[in-house]
């Protein structure tokens, strides 16, 4: 690296790591147990206990993804117990082993004290979509260690390291199809850059053996289902997102192909504009963030002005990391003091923030899951601030680098703050930090929460666990998996999530008719007074809707749900 002397009193890299860490166990273990959410982590939660009691995905309930993440947290379930509290434990673990995998990436990018502001940042909005764990997390920290494996390679060129990030590649696939081609499509750039390398002389089978480890956990994993007859469901669901009747594969030439192509014009005009600014030869580096600032500024008002609502705030969160990734590259292009495995190792950081923002799009185009994949383009933030200092005249590096300090430090400040005074909605008012009161639940032990969201998780489960016996089915309509995990029911019907992704107006008769056979005792509806109680209007689930009403008397209503037992 070329940015000049390191300032003499920053600290070494081991105790800059370990104070990154204190802060971030400090930050996590104040809010990792606080609130719940009723959709999102109860419906993971919920999948991984179906797993846990034996029963199969793609045939005794609907399921859209790969399973090795929920295949994992059922044996933590099995051997721990079946506890909110594990899951929180395991995201606690895996958050500060992202943080360390920050800084050992921004290690290969950045010299100190740049390569600590990637881990610093992160830790401020790593919690800005939830405090707990699912799917995508996992496998977003397999992406990284893929990432990992492949900085490795670039320094010590041993194939070993390919093999093993083509092996990472396809685990990952196994938790989550969209950051698994995220993954493989990173894997395969760092084989074909070796090929351009190398030429001819380019060792070809340990090329091929490094690709062909991306496909050995998914065989694994099909011939499981294979044994059960399954092999075409999981096929269908790892490569169609669920079938082409779901919600995912009628976007792709509605939505998210026009917004990918959106997000290439952005890309390009960013690399046009940093091009035109450092043909100029005063002070390029304001020049740098000037840029990203007002392109960033003019694509947002583009996009505003033609969408509105989560697809528009959708687009905005993702134009700043192809930003990034645009500045990095064209910066490495005019970088001269780097050595070749540097180089190649921005190159990869910045093809593998591409890759997770057009794969990650396809994971669910909405605002907070599309966050969960811009949030990582942070990797590359080290190596900017550290060309920021470089391109300045030397008069002006030292305060340069204590402005990049407060900003960082601004960054995690504001970060922080913004996620402890957030309350998780929708019933919780208070913000995160204060909500203070213990769950008198069995499988919520150790968890705190709102007064009405305890009102609501107490008066359903209780309601369900006095009412019914444990193989009884139950039904939540239409979304709050929660209370199936929570009191220790099953659904009896194939479907445990009706939302578009999954469920199509063409399934209800279907869904009506196991509703009948099992002889469901009580229907938990999302009231629609509550603040869920749009659903109920989508067209999607009318039908089912009307059946409740006309077979289901209504009861005591706990927060956003109401009671609904059969009539005799």
């Amino acid at each position: 690296m070329n940015s000049g002397p390191v300032p003499a009193r920053f600290p070494s890299d081991r105790l800059s790591l370990l104070t990154v860490l204190l802060v971030a166990c400090a930050y996590y273990l104040l809010v990792f147990n606080r609130g719940f959410s009723a959709v999102d982590e109860g419906h993971c939660l919920l999948l991984v206990e179906l797993f846990r009691k034996g029963f199969l995905p793609y045939r005794d309930f609907y399921f859209q993804h790969t399973p090795l993440s929920f295949w994992f947290q059922a044996m933590l379930f099995e051997i721990f117990g079946p506890a909110l509290i594990v899951n929180r434990i395991y995201n606690l673990v895996q958050s500060l082993l992202l943080i360390w995998l920050f800084w050992a990436i921004s290690r290969n990018l950045a010299a100190p004290p740049y390569r600590v502001i990637p881990p610093v940042i992160f830790i401020g909005f790593s919690l800005g979509f939830a405090p707990w764990n699912n799917y995508a997390v996992d496998s977003v920290f397999v992406d990284f260690l893929t990432l990992g494996a492949l900085l490795r390679f670039c320094r010590t060129r041993r194939l070993a390291w390919l093999f093993t990030a083509g092996l990472l590649a396809g685990i990952c696939f196994c938790i989550h199809q969209n950051s698994g081609g995220a993954a493989a499509f990173l894997t395969i750039f760092a084989v074909l850059l070796v090929v351009k390398e190398r030429g001819r002389h380019a060792p070809w089978l340990g090329l091929a053996g490094s690709l062909a480890a991306g496909l050995i956990a998914p065989l694994l994993v099909l011939i499981v289902f294979a044994r059960d007859g399954l092999a075409l469901e999981f096929l269908q669901a790892a490569f169609l997102a669920g079938g082409t009747k779901s919600w995912v594969w009628r976007q792709i030439p509605r939505l998210i192909l026009p917004a990918l192509a959106l997000f290439g014009l952005y890309l390009g005009m960013m690399i046009l504009a940093v091009q035109q600014i450092f043909r100029r030869p005063t002070r390029p580096a304001w020049g740098w963030l000037a840029s990203l600032v007002l392109l960033h500024l003019a694509g947002l008002a583009a996009i505003l002005a033609f969408q509105k609502g989560p697809v528009a705030l959708t687009a905005a969160s993702l134009l700043t990391p192809f930003g990034l990734a645009a500045l990095a590259l064209y910066a490495l292009r005019s970088d001269r003091g780097l050595d070749p495995g540097q180089r190649r190792a921005v190159l990869l950081s910045a093809v593998f923030v591409i890759g997770m923002m057009v794969f990650g799009t396809l994971s669910g185009f909405d605002f907070g899951h599309n966050l969960l994949y811009g949030v990582w383009s942070l990797v590359l933030v080290g190596y900017l601030a550290e060309r920021v200092v470089c391109a300045v005249p030397e008069s002006w590096r030292s305060k340069t680098r204590w402005a990049l300090a407060g900003a960082t430090a601004t960054a995690l400040l504001s970060g922080v703050a913004l996620n402890l005074n957030n309350p998780l909605p929708p019933l919780s008012v208070e913000p995160l930090y204060q909500q203070t009161l213990p769950l008198n639940l069995s499988r919520a032990r150790g968890l705190r929460v709102s007064p009405l969201l305890k009102e609501e998780a107490e008066g359903i489960v209780g309601t369900v666990q006095r009412e019914t016996r444990p193989e009884d089915p139950i039904f939540v309509f239409p979304v709050g998996g929660i209370y199936y995990f929570l009191s220790d029911r099953q659904s009896g019907t194939y479907w445990t999530f009706l939302f578009f992704e999954n469920f199509s107006r063409q399934d209800q008769p279907l869904l009506i008719e196991q509703i009948e056979r099992a002889k469901i005792p009580l229907v938990i509806v999302t009231d629609p007074e509550g603040s869920l109680g749009s659903l109920l209007y989508i067209r999607e689930i009318q039908q089912v809707y009307g059946y409740i009403l006309d077979h289901y008397q209504p009861g005591e209503r706990y927060g956003r749900y109401r009671i609904y037992r059969r009539k005799p």
